[in-house]
């Protein structure tokens, strides 16, 4: 799994390989950004009663020691877990971490 992403405006690019793209993403994080990341939890259903409902992940990340949740929502399973990462990194203020360990360095 490659992505691109912005964290705190600098662009980077996560590359990563796992038993699937939720686990490649992670380890995509901690390789490129030489964070400790782990996947507590994860949760997933649908929001309707067919084939073109969004689906809803809900993940529970271990970031430094805290444990954060978040909620990722799409009409792609694999985009709404991604979804969920990224709203957990957001309620961790990753970036913020991020940015002081360069600025501190």
């Amino acid at each position: 799994m490659t992505a691109n992403m912005t964290i705190g405006g600098i662009s980077t690019v996560i590359s990563g390989q796992g038993q699937g793209a939720l686990d490649a993403l992670i380890i995509g994080l901690n390789k490129q950004l030489a964070t400790n990341i782990f996947l507590v939890d994860y949760n997933e259903h649908t929001l309707g009663c067919n084939e073109q409902a969004n689906a809803v992940a809900y993940i529970q990340l271990n970031i430094g020691g805290q444990r954060v949740c978040g909620v990722g929502i799409s009409n792609d399973i694999v985009e709404a877990s991604f979804y969920g990462v990224l709203s957990t990194l957001n309620r961790a203020d990753f970036a913020g971490q991020l940015l002081a360990q360069v600025e501190s360095a």
